[in-house]
């Protein structure tokens, strides 16, 4: 049935297991250094394209198609089809509040999953070196015969931010409900602010950052005080189930599952572990022992396995002082970090930062950022346009049965190569690795 009610839109953007699931972040998660595997658990991957991720090859998925890629198009097919079916009827639909809030939704999604796709199948957005970059196939019509070309990378966070500036005058002014049953699944106002935060401070533009970061903390600031979460027993997880009475979750967005993150596969690296000191209480929250003696991740805020990729709260924060270091203003990220660690540390046990310099207390922000957002599928994003900066570059390493394996800063291998039908179907240029 060819959706044309307002009602038949609403549903498609309801349909949770194209929208909800199958974000892209989990081919960062594989490659960032957070976790290793034993040699033993690593041969025995079925997914040769995860193996080859996880040890940044040439050639990721051997001429076969990708899964991520394709869902990622798929949820942008959605799209087309709610915005060319709400444009063909909207004589007929009398509802404008619901009308603009459908497609809203639209513009959300679609821009959400071009701009995860970037931070995989692009270079790092540098805002210096632009000049030739190539970008997405922007598909904006849900013709699928339609052969679209490659854009430049400035053409692709263009559309992203144009779209979701055009949606956030659409969406509800409505925080996160609580769809169905369990979770929070359609994109509000406050979560597209989220995402236009995380999207500026990825184009090195501050000011945006701070901006659309402040602007959801106006809206909801409600973080979880870890001294109030209990600790569970060793291998239960620590959070709720699919985080619907979690305020710190925004929108519900899964990351696509392999059993590579399985609890029983994920060795958390042991510097990350390191990291956490005596009385930060997300080291108990997070991570567990396992029987054999390894640590594991525990903290996904969906309560099970799956990785949560989408922005919440804690992140809106770690952005609002981050970029307000950037842009000089340090009292408002001192003030913002204060309220953040009150939240993480033991009472009373927080670092005191009213004299931490520029310098030094932006580095304070990073390391806050990759202990409190590990496994969100942010640490990926984060290298990417940190190694734009000398001081922050990183270099990680895997021994697999006695080889160590490298990814150097700024190396080509942070953008997966496209994959080969797509190059051979629509003349795409291949990304050399």
């Amino acid at each position: 049935m060819v959706p044309q009610s307002l009602e038949d839109f609403q549903s498609v953007m309801d349909y949770s297991a194209v929208m909800n699931l199958n974000s892209a972040y989990l081919l960062g998660e594989i490659g960032a250094g957070d976790f290793y595997l034993k040699d033993e658990t690593w041969n025995a991957l079925s997914s040769p394209w995860v193996k080859n991720a996880y040890n940044w090859q040439k050639d990721i998925f051997q001429g076969s198609q990708s899964d991520i890629w394709n869902r990622m198009y798929e949820k942008v097919l959605y799209c087309n089809i709610v915005l060319e079916g709400l444009a063909r009827n909207k004589d007929d639909i009398y509802d404008i509040k619901g009308y603009n809030d459908v497609r809203g939704q639209a513009l959300f999604w679609r821009s959400y999953s071009f701009y995860q796709l970037a931070q995989f199948f692009c270079a790092a957005y540098d805002k210096q070196n632009l000049e030739g970059i190539i970008g997405l196939p922007l598909r904006l019509e849900s013709d699928i015969d339609q052969k679209v070309q490659q854009s430049t990378l400035q053409q692709t966070y263009n559309k992203i931010v144009e779209n979701l500036l055009e949606a956030e005058e659409l969406l509800k002014d409505d925080k996160p409900s609580v769809y169905g049953t369990y979770f929070k699944s359609r994109p509000s106002k406050i979560a597209l602010r989220a995402l236009l935060s995380r999207v500026y401070l990825q184009m090195q533009d501050y000011s945006g950052a701070k901006e659309y970061a402040q602007k959801v903390l106006s809206m909801q600031s409600e973080l979880l005080d870890y001294n109030k979460v209990a600790v569970k027993p060793a291998m239960e997880y620590s959070f709720d189930f699919f985080g619907a009475t979690n305020p710190e979750v925004l929108l519900y967005d899964v990351m696509f599952y392999n059993n590579v993150i399985a609890q029983s596969r994920l060795i958390v690296d042991s510097v990350l572990l390191r990291s956490y000191q005596e009385h930060d209480l997300r080291k108990e929250r997070f991570f567990t022992s396992t029987n054999g003696g390894d640590t594991t991740f525990r903290g996904s805020y969906n309560g099970n396995v799956d990785l949560h990729g989408f922005i919440t709260l804690p992140e809106v924060y770690l952005t609002l002082a981050e970029s307000s270091v950037r842009t000089d203003d340090l009292i408002k990220a001192k003030d913002v970090m204060n309220v953040f660690l009150s939240k993480r540390y033991a009472n009373g046990s927080a670092r005191d930062i009213s004299s931490l310099d520029k310098g030094t207390l932006l580095d304070f922000i990073l390391q806050e950022r990759r202990k409190e957002l590990v496994f969100r599928g942010v640490r990926w994003q984060d290298l990417r346009r940190l190694n734009l900066e000398p001081q922050f570059e990183r270099t990680i390493t895997r021994n697999i049965e006695g080889t160590v394996y490298t990814l150097l800063p700024n190396s080509s291998k942070f953008i997966y190569p496209l994959p080969e039908d797509e190059v051979i179907l629509n003349g795409y240029k291949q990304v050399q690795r």
